[in-house]
């Protein structure tokens, strides 16, 4: 399955030995969604990152459902 979004990290490849799992994907250069939201900010910037944040993962759900893809584990 080949998904293009800005919003979604793109994997290159992946593979495995006898214990474990690799996958190679790309570089988030911004780190994590759960480390920007836990950085102390005054309140209004951090909400209106947070509203920004969480359009742009409503849009990847959105699209990865319409290419029939679910996703099990989503958190910030």
């Amino acid at each position: 399955m080949f998904l293009n979004h800005p919003n979604i990290a793109r994997l290159y490849a992946c593979f495995h030995d006898q214990h474990h799992i690799y996958l190679v994907s790309e570089y988030a250069t911004s780190g994590n969604l759960y480390d920007s939201i836990k950085q102390p900010k005054n309140n209004r910037r951090k909400g209106e990152e947070a509203v920004k944040l969480v359009g742009q993962m409503c849009e990847a759900v959105r699209y990865i459902h319409l290419h029939h893809v679910i996703h099990r584990d989503i958190k910030p």
